[in-house]
């Protein structure tokens, strides 16, 4: 039982960690997106 409350208290944390950085994440898969596009461009023209 102490784990599973121990497990439970950790993704609580790695949520609220996950709230905190959601514009972070937007901005990463941005770039990401405009990474993967200018890759596909770029082999395209190759």
């Amino acid at each position: 039982m102490p784990s599973f409350s121990k497990d439970r208290s950790a993704g609580f944390g790695t949520r609220r960690k996950f709230k905190m950085n959601f514009p972070t994440m937007i901005i990463a898969k941005q770039w990401l997106y405009v990474k993967i596009r200018s890759v596909n461009f770029y082999l395209l023209v190759l």
